[in-house]
């Protein structure tokens, strides 16, 4: 079971990139929870539909990191952020007010 979440405003979000590894494969929107730290830091979903501060959501796939003109390639987007052992670069929104997230599982 995973949870979708996204902002009822997202007042004051700013998109953060992180070097972690991904416990299993992700998709923008998961509500997701990070762990550890430098080399040892990794992410993966949170399973529960209660928004807790300090979680994240996942901002951007593997698909959209580093394009700048996104509608060229609309047609082949794919939402996944793909598992894995080694350290990637991951868009995240971070959790500040549980109170402006809206859940759903998925």
């Amino acid at each position: 079971m995973a949870v979708k979440a996204h902002f009822k405003t997202a007042y004051g979000q700013r998109e953060i990139v992180v070097d972690t590894k991904v416990a299993a494969d992700l998709h923008v929107g998961y509500l997701v929870t990070l762990s550890g730290s430098g080399d040892t830091t990794s992410i993966a979903a949170a399973t529960s539909t209660t928004p807790t501060a300090g979680q994240y959501i996942v901002a951007q796939s593997d698909m959209t990191m580093g394009r700048r003109d996104y509608s060229k390639y609309e047609y082949e987007y794919d939402d996944t952020v793909k598992a894995s052992t080694t350290l990637k670069k991951v868009a995240l929104f971070r959790v500040d007010d549980p109170t402006d997230i809206i859940t759903a599982t998925v």
